[in-house]
């Protein structure tokens, strides 16, 4: 079984998760970037949100994820939703 990313430092985690979605996605990325940051950042909040549940301390979390969230909302917005929307 392949080490969980957590268990990496950040930069190799996300070259790691990112060599992962190519090989199963291929290598074009499809769909629109903030679109899908968008989708992450939502899911990123319910998992904090669960993890306050069972007694984590993320409600900070949450708050800071949120502000992403409307940030990467408003430059799609400014942007005029350009880029591929498939």
């Amino acid at each position: 079984m392949a080490e969980k990313l957590i268990h990496l430092p950040i930069e190799a985690a996300r070259a790691a998760k990112w060599r992962r979605g190519r090989e199963q996605y291929g290598p074009v990325f499809i769909g629109h970037p903030l679109e899908e940051l968008d989708e992450e950042l939502l899911d990123a909040m319910n998992y904090a949100d669960e993890a306050a549940r069972q007694g984590f301390p993320t409600a900070d979390v949450t708050e800071g994820l949120q502000r992403l969230c409307e940030r990467v909302r408003a430059i799609y917005g400014a942007a005029g939703r350009k880029g591929n929307t498939e």
